[in-house]
This record gives C-alpha cells, structure tokens and sequence, in this order.
C-alpha cells in the first residue's frame, strides 16, 4: 500500500478474474482525479496492480497495449486545451490503453488546465500535510480569506447544519472517488458511440437516398 493508493476490494476481484477492462477504468479514473500529477497515486496503483497479480495469478496482467489512433482522436494546439480536451483524452486513453504514448501528453494537458483548479489530488496532498499548487483566487481575494470569512460567518451564527452536510458530501465523495469517476468515463465512452452512431446513421440514409435517385 503506497503513501497515497488505498486499494479495496475492487482491485482484488479485479486482479483476480483478470478483469483487465475494469483495471484500465480503475486507473484511468485515478488520472482523472488528479490531473495535474500531485500525488504519486498512478504509480502507486500501477505497482500494486502488477505485484498483487504476480502474487494472485503467478504471472503480471497485460495492462498495456499497443497504440492505435482512435476514430475520432484528434490533436488540438495548446492554446485550445481545456477540461473537455482533457477528458477526451481520458476517453481515449481508456479505449486503447497505451501509457507510453498517452501518459506524458494527458500530463502536460491536465498540468496546464488544472494549474489553477482544486482537484482531489491537490486536496490529498494538503490532507497528509504537502504542499501543492495555490489554489484559485474569487473575487473577494485569495482562497485564504474565503475560506476565514466562511469559517467567521458560521461561528457567528451561521448555519452549522449546512456546513456538517457540505462535510458529509465530501467525505462521500472522497470514499467512492473511485466509482464516480468510472461512472463519468463510461457516460463519455457512451456518448461518443452515441456520436459516431449518428454519424453512420446520417451516412447510410445518404446512400439510400443516392440509390432511390438511381
């Protein structure tokens, strides 16, 4: 177990039955949660992943793949990066699995629109006492005097109710991160076939309407 990977029950079962489909979401999630690479977390399941299956299986599971450009991947210049940039490239990281060609450039997309964003990783980092980058300014000023004049409001009188909620959804979220993020991978996965579908669809019914004119 690494300093910041908490394997459960998941990645057993996974390792296990050799389900490698579920792995390759497991770890793309764990990139999707910590885009800008503050944590050592990847690697840390990487490593995991590959001792558990030698100790499981005897032998360690083909993770990796080889590459092969996706249908509709295509390069943007980096001033046209931004979340739904990177989250395509999680997409098509997670349908053709190859860390050699994808990682270092997912990197660079995910440390330069997340530079300035909270993500759960930064969150970890400042959780086990790191440091990590400075988190977004508001209006009123740094992230720092927010937080004091939230903090201020509800020892004056605030609503305490609101702020055990907001603590509870938090820490929900922070216990199935995991899920949550294969979850919205599958939905991109879902909606781009749902795109290339209609695409064909749109496609075919030009070729019929050729045809009748014939």
């Amino acid at each position: 177990m690494g300093k910041y990977f908490n394997p459960d029950e998941t990645y057993d079962s996974a390792i296990k039955n050799k389900e490698i489909g579920v792995l390759r979401a497991l770890l793309t999630g764990i990139l999707g949660s910590d885009p800008t690479f503050a944590t050592s977390e990847f690697q840390e399941a990487r490593n995991y992943i590959r001792k558990k299956s030698i100790e499981l299986n005897g032998e360690e599971l083909a993770i990796e793949e080889v590459y092969i450009k996706q249908e509709d991947e295509v390069e943007k210049d980096v001033n046209d990066w931004d979340e739904l940039y990177f989250h395509m490239n999680l997409v098509w990281l997670r349908d053709n699995f190859n860390l050699s060609n994808r990682l270092y450039r997912l990197k660079e997309i995910g440390k330069k629109v997340y530079k300035d964003k909270t993500t759960l990783g930064k969150s970890k980092i400042e959780n086990c006492g790191g440091t990590s980058a400075p988190l977004p300014k508001t209006r009123e000023g740094g992230w720092g005097e927010s937080k004091k004049a939230s903090v201020a409001k509800t020892t004056a009188g605030g609503s305490s109710d609101h702020s055990r909620l907001s603590g509870g959804v938090f820490e929900w979220v922070k216990n199935n991160w995991h899920w949550i993020i294969v979850i919205i991978v599958i939905l991109l996965m879902i909606f781009t076939g749902l795109k290339r579908c209609g695409a064909d669809d749109k496609a075919g019914n030009k070729l019929s309407v050729i045809d009748v004119q014939r």
